[in-house]
């Protein structure tokens, strides 16, 4: 094909390319102005674990911002505000609003995923999702995840997530240790079965509760966590059988390549 009429198809094919635009959008805008609501769809995405919030408390958030939606003419309904109202809930990491050519409106929320469940002292709690952020959960819901509660280093919970702690803050270290620990235990499955709580004794020494109760594992930090707690289901697979565990109420593994028991006194 010769270079000129190379251009001249180019420049058609280019004009015919932005009337089609033109014309879509044409209609799209005509389309806006003249439908309305048929019906609102809620859909609530709570990563496989426990649900935080209600499609109910969502469509208490419709009625506040919109009124009766259905039968409104879509130009009316401020989905931008929708979604920052909703985005504002704490147990919400996202939330989309949007129309299909139908006139259903639908709004597609994702709940927060939590990683771990933080006693203060005082009796206030908060949640830790696994991007960080720390939120706080309305009466009425709990996740099954890992609890954290003692004498827990200061801080941790007056930021919104981890990464506004400043790296000078005595709770940053702490902060992302027990995090990293959370993400770790949650991420092995026979760890995560066994562990239940975090507990920081009155020397703020960390111990592991076991779901069954006994015995304490008491690490006393979080260094060599992942090869510490190696060797410990080794020892738990060895002894199997031979050791009755019920008489030690305290793995002791502060102490590198040893495991040390603390028997009951008689």
């Amino acid at each position: 094909m010769k270079p000129k009429l190379k251009r001249i198809l180019h420049r058609a094919l280019w004009g015919v390319g932005v009337a089609a635009a033109l014309t879509g959008l044409s209609f799209a805008n005509r389309w806006q102005d003249q439908a309305t609501c048929k019906a609102v769809f809620i859909q609530i995405d709570n990563q496989q674990g426990s649900p935080l919030i209600s499609e109910k408390e969502i469509n208490d958030i419709v009625k506040k911002k919109w009124g009766r939606a259905v039968g409104k003419p879509l130009k009316d309904l401020q989905y931008r505000a929708l979604e920052e109202e909703i985005r504002r809930i704490p147990v919400v990491e996202s939330a989309d609003v949007f129309t299909s050519l139908s006139g259903i409106t639908e709004i597609h929320v994702i709940q927060r995923k939590p990683l771990m469940k933080l006693f203060y002292p005082g009796g206030n709690t908060s949640y830790i999702d696994e991007l960080g952020y720390f939120f706080s959960v309305a009466p009425g819901y709990s996740a099954r995840v890992l609890t954290i509660s003692g004498n827990m280093p200061l801080g941790i919970g007056k930021y919104a997530k981890l990464n506004d702690i400043p790296e000078n803050n005595p709770a940053y270290k702490p902060a992302w240790e027990l995090f990293r620990a959370g993400q770790y235990l949650r991420s092995h499955r026979l760890l995560n079965s066994l562990v239940a709580q975090v507990y920081y004794n009155a020397k703020g020494e960390v111990e592991l509760i076991p779901a069954s109760g006994s015995p304490i594992i008491l690490l006393g930090d979080w260094s060599d966590l992942e090869w510490r707690l190696d060797n410990l289901l080794l020892f738990y697979i060895r002894t199997a059988g031979h050791i009755d565990l019920r008489q030690y109420p305290v793995l002791n593994l502060k102490y590198k390549n040893q495991i040390v028991l603390t028997k009951n006194e008689p």
